[in-house]
């Protein structure tokens, strides 16, 4: 698989500055079998979040992407704003990745409904 291009991402180890080839390996999730990331923050969560899901897929990990607030729904085939198990699964299959919510306001999609969780766990 094409391997994701690093574009300068460094971190501190032992007092030093440190090259990194990955974002998963910058926030220290590289080698998480199945992590719950959280993104937070006034600016860049989306692209932090594509950025995730693309290494992870590269490495041949699905990845389902949600909302607590919301986030701008893109005309993309994996944004599913119809929370559904057999479309989630089917869209994950096809794209290795999913990014479920409900429509909201603005062209965003927002939350699943609580129970929708239990699906995915």
């Amino acid at each position: 698989m094409a391997q994701v291009k690093s574009k300068m991402l460094y971190i501190y180890k032992k007092n030093a500055l440190c090259d990194v080839s990955s974002l998963r390996q910058a926030a220290g999730i590289a080698d998480m079998e199945r992590p719950v990331v959280s993104v937070t923050g006034a600016g860049g969560k989306t692209s932090t979040i594509r950025r995730l899901a693309e290494e992870y897929i590269h490495s041949g990990q699905k990845v389902i992407v949600m909302t607590t607030t919301h986030l701008m729904a893109e005309e993309e085939p994996w944004f599913l704003l119809e929370p559904s198990e057999k479309r989630m699964k089917e869209v994950l299959e096809k794209y290795s990745q999913v990014w479920v919510g409900r429509p909201a306001q603005n062209g965003r999609m927002g939350p699943v409904p609580d129970d929708f969780l239990d699906v995915i766990w």
